[in-house]
């Protein structure tokens, strides 16, 4: 561990656009070993020409992949593969010297952009990184081309050199780059070992909504008549903005455009040919992610609804799809989101959830619980104070310890009682406590005791006699 975080910028310098590596202390926020380094490249294509990247027409959309001692980059374009390549990188970690380039399409003008919708990059143990390349982009490697688009690539860095190693590449390749419908819009993820005729696995989907189940260890390559591998589910999903999740042998899809999310076995190295699970009709808004304890309590969580402008942070139980909790139906619009970006995506750490917005970070996780200690359910005389202090205790949701310095608020909704203190804080033992004194009449009062981010008790009930 050397607590390092890597990450790429791209800035507009007096009209040159500049990508840079940046590697920062994540204690300080300082660069670390000569950072940052400016991102430049080029590969020679077929023709002996020299593509340099060009940084203007260029994104770094997808995340970074960090692999035996490399950082790997990934570059689509703009917007639509305009005047751009698909590009990866490969720099050292520890020096931020580059020890990789390649490139998807040198061939063509453009096209074959890696985006992946802002899914990262991933890698095995044994050092390869697969990626899936976007439309407007032809395909000719199978006679000895150069260029690979609607492509999931497999590349290895060996001999100072970063290089492609197998790749799949669908049948229909053609229509998909005709029709704009990128595989690309969808990243890859690697399977666990599985105990089928095919142990070492990935599954990719993109616009079409078809899930590719491939071999690692033999991709397919390309077949104009048949695509060569393990599996192929044509889904009801929609179009594919997101990378699958794999949870306890279950496989989460998540579609656009009013569509459900779907859940499917996996067993023996094969998918279920039908979903085992799906959720409502919805509008997803960003990747999904999930959190469980080990096996248990799986929860996947997604940004959905009408807008990117006021979305919902959701999560599904990942049993069976079905919604445990949604921010927009909060009481008094407690959780209300702010408006985000595109493939916006949930992290979930230390049993909460962070969601990044275009003007704030929200934090979502449990509320903590003001626990009812004693002082409900007393009667006396009007006019005179209860013989017992109304008592609650402030516990933490997630240590289970008190907690102090918590303002309390009592109320009695306007009945005409009077509190000792009506916010008092919590001491370090977590309680606040107050007297009250009845109204001047007769009636039943409802005490309601409150704390920002706690779950309240019950009401506590009094009588003025």
């Amino acid at each position: 561990m050397t607590n390092t975080l890597y990450i790429v910028a791209k800035t507009n310098e007096s009209g040159s656009y500049i990508f840079r590596l940046h590697a920062l202390d994540i204690t300080t926020g300082q660069e670390k070993f000569g950072g940052p380094v400016m991102i430049t490249g080029s590969v020679v294509n077929s023709f002996g020409a020299t593509v340099p990247l060009v940084t203007q027409h260029q994104a770094q959309r997808p995340g970074l992949l960090l692999l035996n001692g490399n950082v790997y980059i990934g570059f689509g374009s703009n917007g639509c593969d305009y005047n751009a390549h698909g590009w990866v990188f490969a720099y050292n970690a520890a020096t931020l010297q580059q020890t990789g380039v390649f490139n998807t399409t040198p061939d063509q003008a453009q096209g074959g952009s890696v985006w992946q919708s802002g899914t990262g990059l991933a890698g095995d143990s044994d050092g390869n990184v697969y990626f899936v390349t976007a439309a407007i982009g032809d395909f000719d490697a199978n006679i000895g081309g150069m260029d690979f688009g609607d492509t999931v690539l497999k590349l290895n860095l060996s001999e100072g050199a970063l290089n492609w190693v197998d790749y799949f590449t669908p049948s229909n390749q053609n229509f998909l780059n005709t029709s704009d419908l990128d595989l690309g819009s969808g990243g890859v993820v690697l399977l666990p070992d599985q105990h089928g005729r095919n142990h070492h696995l990935l599954l990719a989907a993109g616009k079409e909504g078809v899930i590719y189940l491939v071999n690692r260890d033999d991709m397919g390559q390309y077949n104009q008549s048949m695509d060569n591998v393990v599996e192929e589910l044509s889904t009801a999903l929609g179009q594919i903005y997101s990378a699958p999740i794999y949870w306890n042998g279950t496989v989460y899809y998540v579609g656009t455009q009013n569509h459900p999310m779907q859940a499917y076995s996996l067993s023996k190295g094969m998918l279920s040919t039908v979903p085992v699970a799906q959720s409502v009709l919805m509008y997803a808004r960003g990747l999904p992610s999930l959190s469980a304890n080990g096996t248990t309590n799986g929860l996947v969580w997604l940004l959905r609804g009408p807008s990117y402008n006021a979305p919902w942070l959701t999560a599904f139980s990942a049993t069976n799809l079905a919604i445990t909790y949604s921010s927009n139906l909060a009481a008094g619009n407690r959780d209300t989101l702010g408006p985000v970006a595109h493939f916006a995506t949930p992290t979930i750490a230390d049993g909460k959830v962070y969601v990044g917005t275009t003007t704030q970070l929200a934090v979502y996780g449990l509320m903590s619980t003001l626990r009812a200690i004693g002082g409900s359910g007393q009667s006396g005389p009007v006019g005179t104070t209860l013989p017992k202090p109304l008592t609650v205790k402030a516990i933490d949701a997630y240590s289970g310890n008190v907690v102090s310095g918590v303002t309390v608020t009592f109320s009695d909704r306007g009945a005409g009682g009077s509190f000792g203190n009506p916010t008092p804080l919590t001491g370090s033992d977590g309680v606040a406590s107050t007297t009250y004194t009845l109204p001047s009449a007769p009636r039943a009062v409802s005490i309601a005791i409150t704390a920002p981010a706690f779950i309240s008790p019950l009401p506590y009930k009094e009588t003025a006699q």
